[in-house]
């Protein structure tokens, strides 16, 4: 009955994956501008498609919508920098560097 409803839900999901693959970590925002280049170009149903593409984007990475970084930054408890096991050099007694 519904089957228009289910395709443009798997259109969606297949657009999001693409955004995904290709971008990475920048999907969402490389959606967003490939909205925003559409909506001046007055393709208001590409615009459209492109801001539901950013929507199941930002549901599968919990981007939260409308934050801009600072507060992100605010928000979020950031991990301590971990460098991973490192080399230890060992030197001759009395050497320097300099």
């Amino acid at each position: 009955m519904l089957k228009w409803l289910r395709r443009r839900r798997e259109l969606i999901a297949a657009e999001a994956d693409e955004f995904m693959e290709s971008y990475g970590n920048e999907a969402y925002f490389k959606a967003r501008a490939e909205a925003r280049t559409a909506r001046k170009n007055g393709d208001y149903l590409r615009e459209k498609f492109l801001a539901k593409v950013c929507i199941e984007i930002a549901k599968r990475t919990d981007f939260t919508i409308g934050l801009d970084t600072a507060t992100r930054y605010l928000e979020e408890p950031q991990a301590p920098y971990d460098a991973g096991p490192a080399i230890v050099h060992r030197r001759l007694n009395g050497t320097t560097l300099h």
